[in-house]
């Protein structure tokens, strides 16, 4: 029977020194747009300036939290939705994450992705299945060799869904705490993965494990796995 490949991103083949870089940058655009709007004496600029230097201090304590393991990863997206991402431009929010692509692409690593593009090219499917939003994973490994290992069709992330103007309502997190519902439905089910060996670094890809597809589980946090 044939392999097939999936893996996880965050912490598995991108290890980032800041784990939210692309909340940073949207952050860093955020502010430089309000900076500017201010100079013209644009009363709502000023407004949003002193909201947002709020906002990325709850945004700083929220992911402390996390950390700690006082809060889950999700209460920092809501978060960041309501205060940063609801009635963005989407393609501010993109134009921001192509911005850090480039520098994050750094961050790979090649030890998971090598073996990974080997067997591609040996016909096995490949995919992925991340909490990260989508539009980010493909943009940072478009700025390496990597960038066809994953087939865009079989890149499960996360997504961000509209206002009914157009603008950025916030990130969907879809997938988060629900990868095993997601590896079923999207990989098995919808692509045709079978005997599934998947990367994972985290307790969110532990329910995986019980899997019917799954030949085996890469867990780098257990290097005994």
């Amino acid at each position: 029977m044939q392999k097939s490949v999936v893996s996880d991103v965050n912490g598995t083949f991108y290890r980032p020194v800041d784990e939210q870089r692309t909340h940073v940058r949207i952050l860093t655009n955020y502010k430089r747009l309000l900076i500017n709007r201010s100079k013209h004496l644009s009363p709502s600029a000023v407004i949003g300036l002193v909201r947002l230097l709020k906002t990325k201090c709850l945004l700083e304590e929220k992911y402390r939290e996390v950390k700690d393991g006082r809060a889950e990863m999700g209460d920092l997206f809501r978060l960041f939705n309501e205060r940063v991402v609801d009635g963005l431009p989407l393609e501010f929010i993109h134009a921001s994450i192509r911005e850090m692509a480039r520098e994050a692409s750094k961050d790979i690593d090649i030890r998971v992705l090598n073996p990974i593009n080997a067997v591609k090219k040996e016909g096995a499917k490949t995919g992925i299945l991340s909490a990260a939003y989508g539009y980010a994973i493909e943009s940072i490994l478009g700025f390496t060799e990597y960038r066809d290992t994953f087939p865009s069709e079989n890149i499960f992330g996360d997504r961000i869904v509209l206002n009914s103007n157009g603008t950025a309502k916030g990130f969907e997190l879809r997938t988060y705490g629900k990868k095993a519902f997601f590896l079923e439905n999207e990989f098995a089910r919808k692509r045709g993965f079978r005997s599934i060996i998947y990367f994972g670094d985290s307790e969110d890809d532990l329910p995986i494990l019980p899997h019917q597809n799954i030949t085996r589980l890469y867990q780098k946090m257990k290097p005994t796995l």
